[in-house]
Order: C-alpha cells, then sequence, then structure tokens
C-alpha cells in the first residue's frame, strides 16, 4: 500500500465516509490511529464508541439470543446505535471505531461481516449517523496480529499510516507540549520513532510515548529522577540522548 501520514490519513477517512465506505487503518503500534480517529470525531462532532475487537466474542457482533414469548431472536448489544436510537445531546452521530479488528480471532472477524458490509447487527440497522473506521497493527511488527480473511480485506478500504515527525510537531505546538521536546526531535529525528519488532527493550520512542514523556517532564525536571522516568517511558537509549542534549542546552550562553 501506498504510505501517507496522519494529514493524508484524516482526509482518506473522510472520503471513504463520503463515499459510504468503511476504512481501515494499517500501522505499527503507537503512531497515532487512535489520535487520528478521535480528532476527526471531534472536527465531526461525533460520539466515538470505542469497540476493541480483540476483547470480544462472535455473540457481541452478531447479538445474544434471546427468548419473546415463543420464539427466539438475537438482541444486540447497547453500544450499537440502532436506527430508533436517540442521537446524544451535543453530538451530530457516532463514530463506531472497530479497534484491534485484526487482532481478533477469525470467528469475530468473520462476525463483523454484515456490520461492515450491511451496517447492521442481526436483523436490526445501525443509525444512519454512524460512521465506521477500522484499525490494526501490521502482521510484519510482531504484533498479535491475525491474517485476516479475503472477503473481509474486500470489504474495507485500506490505508497504511507511518510516523510523520512534522504532523506531530504541529499537534505539539497546539498542546503545550514542552519546547525542550519539540526542539530535541527537530534536531534528532531519528529519536521520534525508535519502534523495532526485533528488540528486547520494555519501550519505544513514538507519537504516543513522546506525548507521556512530555507529561513526565512538566512534573519533574530533576536530572537523575528524570533519566530513570525517561528511560521507561521513551526507551533508555533515547532518554539518554535527551537527557544529554538538556544538559548542553542549559550550558550554552
Amino acid at each position: 500500500m501506498i504510505q501517507v501520514n496522519t494529514e493524508q490519513a484524516s482526509d482518506l477517512i473522510e472520503t471513504f465516509w463520503l463515499a459510504n465506505q468503511v476504512p481501515f487503518i494499517h500501522g505499527s503500534p503507537a503512531i497515532g490511529k487512535s489520535a487520528v480517529v478521535n480528532a476527526l470525531a471531534k472536527k465531526h462532532n461525533l460520539k466515538v464508541i470505542d469497540f476493541t475487537l480483540s476483547q470480544r466474542e462472535p455473540t457481541d457482533l452478531a447479538g445474544f439470543v434471546t427468548l419473546v414469548g415463543d420464539k427466539a431472536m438475537y438482541v444486540p448489544l447497547d453500544d450499537f446505535p440502532l436506527e430508533d436510537s436517540f442521537i446524544p445531546e451535543g453530538y451530530s452521530g457516532w463514530c463506531l471505531f472497530l479497534d484491534e479488528m485484526n487482532s481478533a480471532v477469525r470467528a469475530v472477524q468473520a462476525a463483523c461481516f454484515r456490520l461492515i458490509l450491511d451496517r447492521a447487527i442481526g436483523k436490526y440497522k445501525l443509525h444512519e449517523k454512524v460512521k465506521i473506521v477500522c484499525a490494526g497493527n501490521l502482521e510484519t511488527d510482531n504484533a498479535i496480529v491475525e491474517a485476516m480473511s479475503t472477503p473481509m480485506q474486500s470489504r474495507l478500504c485500506h490505508i497504511h499510516l507511518v510516523p510523520d515527525l512534522p504532523s506531530w510537531l504541529q499537534w505539539a505546538y497546539e498542546n503545550e507540549v514542552p519546547y525542550q521536546i519539540t526542539a530535541f526531535l527537530e534536531f534528532s529525528p531519528k529519536n521520534f520513532y525508535t519502534f523495532n519488532p526485533e528488540s528486547s527493550d520494555v519501550t519505544f520512542a513514538s507519537p504516543r510515548t513522546w506525548e507521556f514523556a512530555s507529561n513526565v517532564f512538566k512534573v519533574t525536571q530533576d536530572e537523575k529522577l528524570l533519566l530513570i522516568a525517561l528511560a521507561g517511558t521513551i526507551g533508555e537509549g533515547t532518554a539518554r540522548e535527551f537527557c544529554t542534549y538538556l544538559k548542553l542546552v542549559n550550558d550554552l550562553p
């Protein structure tokens, strides 16, 4: 697939929504897939329903058998806004976010067929104001990923999101990320995303963990404590480079 940054991914999702298609965001861990979805939902005034498929059972999507009189019928979870649902006050609709889709077992993926193609749970139709978007990790990243069947692949419009430092920096400037962090990443872009599927490190630098690092930095700038805290947030190697950078910058006239 052609790789895109966060801005392009947002434009593509909006395009697919206008065309009444369901987009699937493929991307490595912690690059901001959820952030893209939440930002779009906020832009369009949609209430996000985070439906993480890796934690679900087939019945969560097909409905639960319930006896009504002398007949059995499938009843959907109340997570799904149906045709007769009321739009929540202050919102224009819903964004149904099917996260970790390709981490779900095949049976759960199969249970999504009708939801994705027909916008239905059993015999119940989704509300017309529901937008659907899916996301998942790459198979090459040693993530917990289940190969998707070709019927499911053909029901989706695919987007390959990659880390994009300029887009993240723009977000950082607008969200009060300390200038020391943005300046360091401008100085050393290689430290923006250090994920390596073969690494044994417990964590790594990424758009998500740099946001965590920003929160830590606002709380403490004690030299020793900061190094230890950041090593457990963005990885030891990147944390040492950042702390060395801080010391050098602070020593400049």
